[in-house]
């Protein structure tokens, strides 16, 4: 990690990564100044952040890092969001849909097993690994539709099923 300072911020151009804190000590955004166009100032950041945010209030202060270069300072924004979770990052703290906090890897992993539900149960390798998912989500759709109609469609959906991979050349006696 790097070592901040909240005596002097720089007004030099460079390779920078500012936290800005409450009045009470609270993390509320981790940024970074200079990158992939070269280095700039980090007062032009903040004064951006004061102008345009209206989590700004007064009170707010903010302390900086100066690095090498654009790798470094990507790196430790990363690092510097991931351990100090800021209210107002959205990229790796939080995500923007539910406000889930992030896995460490940029991931939303209650969001993303929400999204990906219904595809995995379609896959044929999700069924084999979780036997009691599939059937704790078939004895659901049989109460919801009832016994006759759910054989009904299964026999429907089986014979889909080895027609799609019959056509395509694929084994199916099972």
């Amino acid at each position: 990690m790097s070592v901040y300072s909240k005596v002097s911020i720089p007004l030099c151009a460079g390779y920078f990564v500012y936290r800005i804190w409450s009045g009470d000590d609270v993390c509320l955004y981790v940024g970074k100044a200079g990158g992939t166009k070269g280095p700039v100032p980090v007062t032009e950041r903040l004064r951006r952040h004061a102008r345009e945010q209206p989590w700004w209030l007064p009170g707010i202060w903010a302390d900086v890092a100066e690095l090498p270069g654009y790798a470094e300072v990507m790196a430790e924004e990363r690092a510097q969001i991931l351990a100090l979770r800021p209210v107002h990052n959205v990229n790796f703290a939080r995500c923007r849909a539910a406000g889930h906090e992030m896995d460490g890897n940029g991931r939303c992993v209650p969001c993303r097993n929400e999204y990906n539900a219904g595809y995995r149960q379609d896959h044929p390798h999700w069924a084999a690994e979780h036997p009691d998912n599939v059937r704790e989500a078939q004895a659901r759709h049989r109460e919801k539709i009832g016994v006759d109609e759910y054989r009904r469609r299964q026999a429907q959906w089986q014979a889909d099923y080895r027609a799609r991979n019959s056509q395509a050349g694929k084994d199916v006696t099972a």
